[in-house]
């Protein structure tokens, strides 16, 4: 008897199920470390700006004085960070030349953007003069801020972290 070479249509299938699974735990890992790698950033990012304002404040004894929120970092999409009911906040040329001497290039902060329940848009991390707060966003519930004294409250998909300076 002679039997034809070649694979019968069940194992084809068991092959593409096989294949199937696999890039799905492979795509899903990815993703979980491309999150990584973001809020990695953003934090990295946060800290510096942490370090570059209270040596701001050291030499100058005030935080920088400007009469709004601005957003810390650069590659903001029109260059604002934050849109809402409490203002919008754009990069602000003015407050980079303050830092400049503390911060030769300003650093990119990760891209992703999250619209609060209240309708509010909210990307990156800004700076609030008012209360001498940085804020910022991290992607996912429940994470840590990675920023010594940052706390942490969750929203619609993030994690918003809010960093209050000392007094001068």
């Amino acid at each position: 008897m002679k039997r034809d070479k070649g694979f019968t249509i069940v194992e084809l299938l068991i092959v593409i199920v096989v294949i199937g699974i696999l890039a799905a735990i492979t795509i899903v890992a990815y993703n979980g470390i491309q999150t990584r790698a973001r809020n990695s950033q953003t934090i990295s990012v946060i800290g510096t700006y942490q370090k570059v304002m209270m040596l701001y404040a050291a030499d100058q004894s005030s935080y920088p004085s400007i009469t709004t929120g601005v957003c810390l970092g650069a590659g903001y999409s029109s260059g604002h960070c934050w849109v809402g009911t409490n203002g919008d906040y754009y990069e602000n040329a003015t407050f980079d030349g303050l830092l400049k001497p503390y911060l030769s290039v300003k650093p990119n902060m990760p891209g992703t953007t999250y619209t609060l329940p209240s309708g509010d848009v909210r990307s990156g991390a800004a700076y609030i003069r008012a209360s001498r707060q940085i804020t910022y966003y991290l992607d996912g519930q429940n994470q840590t801020c990675g920023v010594s004294g940052a706390t942490a409250s969750n929203t619609t998909g993030a994690t918003q972290c809010a960093l209050v300076l000392p007094l001068p």
